[in-house]
Order: C-alpha cells, then sequence, then structure tokens
C-alpha cells in the first residue's frame, strides 16, 4: 500500500497562499505540514521564539512532534484542537485528509494565552527557560484570550469545510486541474510569506 503524500494531492502554492493571507488577517502563525509532522508550506508569520527554538535539531524534532500529534488529535475528534505545544505556546490544529486517509495538517497559533485558560500540553514541555535570548523573545510573544484563539480555529475550520464542499471530495485546497482530474504539477514549496 502506497503512503499518500499531501504534495501529490493538492496544489501547495495555493494552500500556502491561503495561509499567508490566514496570517495576516488573524495575527497567528501559521504552517501546513505532512503527517510526520514536517512543514510542506513557508512558516507564515512565526514567533521569533519559534523560529530561535526550531533552529535547534533536538527541539525542532520536538516542534515536529506536536505538530504531526496535533493533527492527529484533531483528526481523531473531528475537529480543531488547541493545546500547549512542548515550548508552551498556544496552539490548534485542524486535519487534511484525502479519500479518508491523514496526510497532514495545518497548524496555527503561537500565542500565550492567560494563565486561568491554559489549555493541556500536547506533549511533555521541553526544557528551554535559563536561556536569556529565548526568555526574552518568549516575552514578546502576544498574550490573546482563549476566545480568539478559539474563534480562529472555528474560522479555519469552516473554511477547509466549505472548500472540501465545493471540491465534493475530501481534499483541501484542489487545483482546478487536479479536481478535474488534470496533470497539474504540485510544488513542494510555496511562496516565501511575508512577517
Amino acid at each position: 500500500m502506497t503512503l499518500k503524500r499531501m504534495v501529490d494531492l493538492m496544489d501547495v502554492a495555493a494552500l500556502a497562499k491561503t495561509l499567508e493571507d490566514f496570517s495576516e488577517a488573524t495575527g497567528f502563525a501559521t504552517v501546513a505540514v505532512d503527517a510526520q509532522g514536517v512543514p510542506v508550506t513557508e512558516m507564515c508569520a512565526f514567533t521569533d521564539f519559534c523560529r530561535a527554538i526550531r533552529q535547534d535539531p533536538v527541539r525542532r524534532t520536538l516542534c515536529h512532534g506536536c505538530d504531526a500529534y496535533g493533527g492527529l488529535q484533531s483528526l481523531a475528534h473531528g475537529t480543531t484542537q488547541i493545546y500547549r505545544c512542548h515550548a508552551g505556546l498556544v496552539d490548534f490544529s485542524v486535519p487534511i485528509t484525502s479519500q479518508n486517509s491523514y496526510v497532514g495538517a495545518i497548524l496555527c497559533g503561537q500565542a500565550r494565552v492567560p494563565e486561568l485558560e491554559q489549555p493541556d500540553f500536547l506533549m511533555g514541555d521541553s526544557p528551554w527557560r535559563g536561556d536569556p535570548t529565548l526568555e526574552q523573545y518568549y516575552e514578546q510573544v502576544p498574550v490573546v484570550g482563549r476566545r480568539r484563539v478559539q474563534a480562529a480555529a472555528q474560522t479555519l475550520l469552516g473554511l477547509r469545510a466549505g472548500v472540501e464542499g465545493y471540491s465534493g471530495k475530501l481534499r483541501l485546497f484542489l487545483s482546478d486541474d487536479q479536481a478535474s482530474g488534470g496533470v497539474a504539477q504540485s510544488q513542494a514549496r510555496g511562496p516565501p510569506c511575508a512577517d
């Protein structure tokens, strides 16, 4: 059985543009990842904190793990999932499927929420405190209410449902050629996102 790859099933450039627009409208970071949590689009509006965290190979692996697991949790629950990543920021995920197979997810967030509104950690937190650069970047991450995170998550879920309903398939962001059975080639990376 051949594993379905997101980049072979959809127009990744169109997905990247939509995520860029979503980031611009909401202020939340976005990225689409494959089933293993590896990005297939550029990272849009990523915080300096998350960019710095991902420069370390061990922490980057934890980020990919959170991204993969977040997508699977949203698939298992059939809706968006809001959670804290290993570094303590609040994210949410929306699954991407094709013919009932999970191929990846859209991850959004990178926000801090007030202490009383914190969701659970998706996986154990990672030790990064004590690094003055990371602590400075963390303090620069915006604090937003959980209601704003929920509203953005519902908006993205509604966008996905609208696209799926229009295409008549369980695919997200198909190009016209792909939807009609054409042979358009997907790009492995979308256009760079403006920060």
